[in-house]
């Protein structure tokens, strides 16, 4: 007897077969045979009784792909995530950014601000650099996304480099504020907090190195057979 594993995936008003006008809610579960790897599964729909929906492809309306599609699914799930990310860490980095540069105005050292020793400049010019390079990265995928087109490449490189410029804004931040950056009086500290789990969620940027890798190879393939 195969195992069984069930979890909820929310909730769906489906119009009924006996009474166009009307409809039900209805609990959406997922049944995963535990024993069989595949990458489809199957819903239960767990308090409708003897309810029908209204076609019998409403199944298949609502996952978005026939049989055995599961996984495709899931990796057009994974491109809007992954933009998403991408889109947090690019808010990430910009606030820093601006903390950072109105902070450096504000703070005198040695009869100055310090925003006039050159150290300090060339942190905030690689930083807003980084920042617009990201955000065009990120508006890159999204509008390809918009499109219905798969944009896993884009994603992937909107999401590598735009996290990897939240942690290194945040860090620059903590730099330029020096102690303060660790007072919580401050928002750079949590920024630079905020910042590692960006790298980590929506796939590893390890991961999203690999993805991009082998969607070049696809792309740019010398071979044409």
């Amino acid at each position: 007897m195969a195992k069984l594993a069930t979890t909820s995936i929310g909730r769906k008003v489906v119009d009924t077969t006996d009474k166009p006008q009307a409809s039900t809610v209805v609990d959406l579960n997922v049944a995963l045979d535990l024993d069989t790897p595949a990458d489809s599964f199957t819903l239960v729909f767990g308090n409708v009784g003897s309810f029908k929906p209204a076609r019998d492809d409403e199944t298949k309306i609502e996952l978005g792909y026939a049989d055995n599609g599961g996984f495709k699914q899931v990796m057009t799930g994974l491109e809007s995530e992954r933009i998403n990310v991408a889109a947090r860490g690019l808010g990430v980095a910009r606030a820093s950014f601006e903390e950072a540069i109105k902070y450096s105005q504000e703070r005198r050292t040695f009869g100055k601000a310090i925003c006039e020793h050159q150290a300090i400049q060339l942190k905030l010019a690689d930083m807003a650099t980084k920042i617009e390079a990201s955000r065009l990265l990120v508006y890159a995928a999204a509008e390809k996304k918009d499109r219905g087109e798969r944009c896993d490449l884009e994603a992937g490189m909107a999401k590598l480099f735009a996290t990897e410029t939240a942690q290194e804004c945040s860090l620059e931040a903590m730099r330029i504020f020096g102690g303060n950056g660790y007072a919580k009086d401050f928002p750079v500290e949590r920024y630079y907090r905020d910042a590692p789990l960006l790298i980590i969620g929506g796939g590893t940027n390890e991961l999203q190195r690999l993805v991009i890798a082998r969607g070049l190879l696809k792309k740019y393939s010398t071979n044409k057979s």
